[in-house]
């Protein structure tokens, strides 16, 4: 692959993240947005973002629930949820491990 058609691959895969990130996205789902097998997906995904897919997917969604408790009055499930995660306690324990604290002790500004 050249670069260029590469990075326009990584480029729409980063697009289909933004814009599923609140759904469940398989990694079968984004390779196969951007006609790469789950194994080159993989291998380009880590060489351009130096992250697994997970690992970025995961960030992102954290990041995301950062702006929903500073903008919103939802409760954290609901925000968890509304960013994707299936189920609060992986909500909570991806959000501490990538914000070192929780989303309630980030929400009342007790970073």
């Amino acid at each position: 692959y050249s670069y260029t058609a590469l990075y326009r691959r990584m480029k729409k895969a980063f697009r289909y993240i933004a814009d599923n990130f609140d759904k469940e996205i398989s990694l079968d789902d984004v390779a196969h947005s951007v006609h790469l097998s789950r194994y080159a997906f993989c291998r380009y995904f880590k060489k351009i973002t130096n992250k697994s897919f997970v690992h970025y997917l995961n960030e992102f969604r954290v990041k995301s629930a950062c702006r929903f408790l500073l903008q919103y009055d939802y409760t954290i499930s609901q925000i968890g949820f509304l960013c994707g995660f299936n189920n609060l306690s992986n909500f909570n324990r991806q959000f501490k491990k990538l914000m070192h604290c929780t989303p309630s002790e980030y929400r009342a500004g007790q970073v």
